[in-house]
């Protein structure tokens, strides 16, 4: 789930620097170095963890490990969040100009909203393993994951959203015309308004 998102995320900083590819560069370098530091972390754990089934307790050997994984992500997240901030000057004359819901202000809304978030769960989560008795660390884990990635979800629907706006999209048999599956009786459409 976390590359999904960090693709997104990429692909978002790529697009507010203009498709500069040295930005993608930096930015996918960044990302092999962190799912290079996961597998490191994941892979090296002692047979003893590792195996089949649930876990409930993990030793501080792995939870050291599995920590690294989530500081490797958190320092990404700070990345895309500051090569955002970098970008924020040199468009602050588009931002003044900028409607409240021009295509500019929804990427650095939804980007600001989405580091606060994450970064929350993320900090909270990586506590998790120095902090919790061992039935607990990293108990935060898959909360984390389902917040990042509903927050991406959100990111991108508000672009969705702002997409429907530019293209004067007003109803519902427009949509389909842009690739919305067609409506079962009883089931929502795209706006999530019911079919007869």
């Amino acid at each position: 789930m976390q590359l999904i998102v960090g693709a997104n995320q990429l692909l978002r900083v790529y697009a507010l620097y203009g498709l500069d590819r040295r930005i993608a560069a930096f930015i996918a370098l960044t990302a092999a170095a962190v799912v290079a530091i996961s597998v490191w972390a994941v892979t090296m754990q002692k047979d003893s963890d590792a195996g089949m089934g649930c876990h409930l307790m993990i030793s501080s050997d792995t939870a050291d490990r599995l920590s690294i994984v989530w500081a490797s992500l958190f320092v990404y997240n700070l990345l895309i969040f500051a090569l955002m901030l970098i970008k924020a000057p040199k468009n602050r004359a588009q931002l003044a100009q900028a409607k409240r819901g021009s295509l500019v202000t929804i990427v650095y809304r939804d980007g600001v909203m989405y580091f606060a978030v994450v970064v929350c769960v993320q900090c909270a989560d990586f506590i998790s393993f120095y902090v919790f008795p061992p039935a607990l660390k990293g108990a935060l884990s898959t909360l984390a994951s389902s917040i990042s990635l509903t927050m991406m979800s959100r990111c991108i629907l508000n672009l969705h959203e702002y997409d429907a706006q530019v293209r004067g999209v007003t109803g519902v048999s427009e949509m389909y015309s842009l690739g919305c599956p067609a409506p079962i009786a009883g089931a929502s459409d795209c706006f999530g308004e019911q079919s007869v």
